[in-house]
């Protein structure tokens, strides 16, 4: 009902796609989405920390030289906010199998706007990046949000480092970096969940190292509109 409510929205806006994600592979809504004629684009697992479980020894990780941390919630310093767009372009690289979404362009616009859309919705963004010492620019970043709905647990999201700074162990020490002075600030987190690609075996390594572990594999999922509407008629 909700699939038939939306899709003449979607069309009368243009939209030739729809596209669906965090479905159980196996579950019953990839089933559901299966008989639709909706079909996989992309693979995912759902990784977790449960802080009781996990040994902070793990996110004793040193600073590669030339490099500095800094971090921040919400609001990214005015002096590093061009560098820190560029930086987030680098999720670009990242697998995207046969999935037809593509990141946004980031730039420092997009950046505040998206900064006011968590302030709207009570989301807490912190971020920590890594500045390369010789010409102060972003090398790479984390980053996490903490919902108000559920002040226990915290969702790490994208992790991106500029391909002249890889091979360094970047991405090992921010992430680390991230859960120290997360549970610093916030002792009170019980969980942190991430997502990453299935087919991004460098980044669930990572997350390894750091203490996560892999609770289920997801797909993602896309069926034009047309085809959609034909088929609910």
């Amino acid at each position: 009902m909700l699939l038939r409510a939306v899709l003449p929205v979607l069309a009368a806006e243009g939209r030739t796609l729809v596209h669906g994600l965090g479905l159980r592979i196996g579950g019953d809504g990839e089933r559901w989405a299966a008989s639709l004629g909706f079909a996989r684009s992309h693979g995912w697992v759902r990784q977790q920390l449960v802080v009781a479980d996990a040994d902070p020894a793990l996110w004793d990780v040193p600073l590669p030289a030339g490099y500095r941390l800094e971090q921040w919630s919400d609001v990214t310093p005015e002096s590093l906010v061009a560098s820190y767009a560029r930086a987030k372009g680098a999720i670009h690289d990242a697998p995207s199998g046969d999935s037809s979404f593509r990141f946004p362009e980031w730039t420092v616009e997009r950046v505040r706007q998206a900064e006011a859309e968590c302030r709207e919705r009570g989301v807490e963004q912190r971020v920590v990046a890594a500045v390369h010492e010789a010409d102060g620019e972003v090398a790479g970043l984390t980053e996490l949000e903490v919902h108000p709905a559920n002040p226990g647990e915290a969702e790490q999201q994208q992790t991106a480092v500029l391909a002249e700074h890889r091979g360094h162990g970047l991405g090992l020490c921010l992430k680390s970096a991230m859960m120290l002075r997360l549970l610093s600030d916030r002792p009170a987190i019980v969980q942190v969940g991430t997502t990453t690609a299935a087919d991004n075996v460098h980044m669930q390594r990572v997350n390894g190292q750091l203490g996560y572990v892999t609770v289920r594999a997801m797909t993602e999922v896309e069926a034009e509109v047309a085809a959609l509407r034909r088929r609910l008629e």
